[in-house]
């Protein structure tokens, strides 16, 4: 009896290796795997029990459980040795750490289990040991073990071939839905400005229909609601794989714009986005996509009324759209951009119009532009766009003028730099730093321009060098002075007379005037550090406005507003409330 509870505790914990390793640790990507890996390994031992309980063919079993154990040490022993020795490089992979560790404990387990099988079948008396069970207890497991392999080399040539099928529908559908954008504009240029209501419609062009053109991939064309002439202005495209990894890899997608570049698909998961999702960092057009789906799907609706419609409270089609972070009723977001939703007045019960805006950049320019129902798309470079507006191809090409001038402007500054003109060198540096994509050449000549004794460039050098936040204070002052706004360059001239002697000498006065633009800039605890400091070397101004608190506070920061935007009588008035409430008696 305790032989046969050794080669019972031995297939339990073959059974919990096995278990263990293919169901508690296996990915998506080894699914297909599992319920054969079970049945080949469970099913010998199933045998030998069956066999060990049947009591007249118990010799078979002990045979046979020690041919397993023998065949399984032979075949499966140098190759779970080699794994252990290497088993530091599966660490990144799960599924190569689970077989690491689990073949070879199936593998030791073996050793006690034919050990116990041999001890068994020796204590069995003469006449209960069948004349070729040794034949069988070797043959079977042999012929099992070359089964086994056969059917895992075949699973991979089979795995291989799914592989290169799915790579070769996944680049057929990459070129197939560029072309569909192609065939689709061709027709939008040949009818009118409307795109077809069936993809049907441009099957010639395509060379096949939908389903032939997409082998192993799913294709929805999903077109806007045409207007009041019947025509539409707006589609999407969008094809994925019926079976990721056996049929297809990537989520494709176009729209009148063309088609969107590929998401990678998820490896550890085994799944490619959903149409909704594949858009990537474009969140205008995956909120189009949704409200142009939406639609589709609710024809007497019309377009969604709110965005929420398309979040986890509606269809959930926004949901895997790339890093969304918030959306409500008018507005998607992500870090990147902001992407904003104005549903028309419901006609007859439905929303057949919707303006979707968002703001993009050029070079260091930006412009906002607006989509609408029919596609047409308006742009404008300060107010949020709006029907009537220009198209963005205009202001971008008002941007680019600007930028020619601008650069010719800078052109004719560095000539006169060269030429020793410190107030030239100055505003070169300036507009170098704002224009350049780096600032280096900003600050080079703003260096030149201090080495000429220009006072603004030594400012803008120190600060930038020793206290960024000034540098920004500084930088905004230039800017609103350059448009001819008079309060920004009384600032930067107060900066300029006050930021040397603050930093260099920590003179009290001159560092009440970096005090005040910290508190101004939002950051009340560094000013009042500063103040504080000021304070104890008996400045009055910083003690009143470093210890006073509440409407009192109010009022006097109102007035050191007036006095540094240029009101001699603020100034005069400030420093008379000083004088009366701060004495160092």
């Amino acid at each position: 009896m305790s032989h046969f509870l050794v080669v019972a505790f031995s297939l339990i914990a073959i059974a919990i290796a096995v278990v263990g390793a293919f169901l508690g640790f296996a990915r998506p990507t080894t699914l297909p795997l599992r319920l054969p890996v079970l049945v080949v390994f469970s099913l010998p031992y199933a045998a030998i029990l069956a066999l060990f309980f049947s009591g007249r063919l118990r010799g078979y079993a002990f045979t046979l459980a020690a041919g397993s154990a023998a065949t399984a040490i032979l075949t499966l022993g140098l190759f779970a040795g080699v794994l252990l020795v290497f088993i530091g490089f599966t660490m990144g992979n799960k599924d190569q750490l689970a077989v690491a560790l689990a073949l070879p404990a199936y593998v030791l387990v073996q050793v006690p289990l034919g050990i116990a099988a041999l001890a068994a079948w020796w204590k069995l008396p003469a006449a209960e040991r069948p004349a070729r069970a040794w034949a069988i207890g070797i043959a079977l497991p042999v012929v099992y073990a070359a089964l086994g392999f056969a059917g895992y080399f075949g699973y991979l040539y089979q795995h291989k071939l799914t592989l290169q099928q799915a790579a070769a529908n996944d680049s057929a559908a990459a070129l197939a839905i560029k072309r569909a954008a192609d065939c689709l504009a061709s027709h939008r240029d040949a009818h009118a400005g409307s795109f077809p209501g069936s993809l049907d419609a441009v099957g010639p062009c395509l060379g096949g229909d939908a389903r032939s053109v997409f082998a192993g991939y799913r294709v929805s064309y999903i077109p806007a609601l045409p207007d009041d002439r019947g025509r539409v202005g707006v589609y999407s495209l969008c094809a994925e794989a019926q079976g990721v990894g056996k049929t297809g890899w990537h989520t494709y997608v176009a729209d009148e714009q063309g088609s969107a570049r590929a998401l990678e698909f998820d490896t550890e998961r085994l799944s490619a986005p959903s149409c909704g999702g594949a858009w990537g960092s474009d969140l205008l057009r995956g909120v189009k996509h949704c409200v142009v789906a939406y639609a589709a799907k609710n024809p007497r609706e019309g377009y969604p009324a709110s965005l929420l419609q398309l979040s986890d409270q509606g269809n959930r089609c926004l949901r895997q759209a790339e890093g969304l972070r918030h959306l409500d009723a008018n507005s998607a977001s992500t870090h990147e951009s902001v992407v904003g939703y104005r549903p028309g007045a419901a006609e007859g019960g439905r929303v057949v119009r919707f303006e979707l805006s968002t703001m993009l950049g050029k070079g260091k320019a930006s412009y906002k532009v607006m989509i609408d129902e029919t596609g047409a798309r308006y742009a404008s470079e300060h107010d949020w766009a709006k029907r009537g507006d220009p198209a963005p191809e205009e202001v971008l090409e008002q941007i680019a003028a600007r930028a020619r001038e601008t650069r010719v402007e800078i052109d004719a500054l560095a000539q006169r730099c060269e030429q020793a003109s410190a107030a030239d060198c100055a505003l070169l540096g300036f507009r170098r730093y704002l224009d350049e994509k780096s600032g280096a050449p900003g600050l080079e000549a703003w260096r030149k321009a201090c080495e000429l004794k220009d006072r603004e460039a030594c400012m803008f050098v120190l600060s930038k060098e020793k206290d960024n936040e000034v540098f920004g204070f500084a930088l905004s002052d230039k800017s609103n002075c350059v448009k001819g706004e008079a309060v920004g360059c009384r600032r930067l001239a107060r900066l300029v007379a006050h930021f040397e002697g603050c930093h260099r000498e920590a003179r009290p006065a001159d560092c009440a005037e970096i005090a005040y633009r910290y508190a101004r800039g939002g950051d009340t605890r560094r000013a009042n550090q500063i103040w504080l400091a000021a304070c104890d070397k008996r400045h009055k101004e910083s003690c009143l406005l470093g210890k006073t608190r509440d409407f009192e506070y109010i009022r006097i920061f109102k007035l050191k507003d007036r006095c540094v935007e240029g009101e001699d009588a603020a100034c005069t008035e400030l420093a008379k409330v000083a004088e009366k409430a701060v004495s160092f008696e």
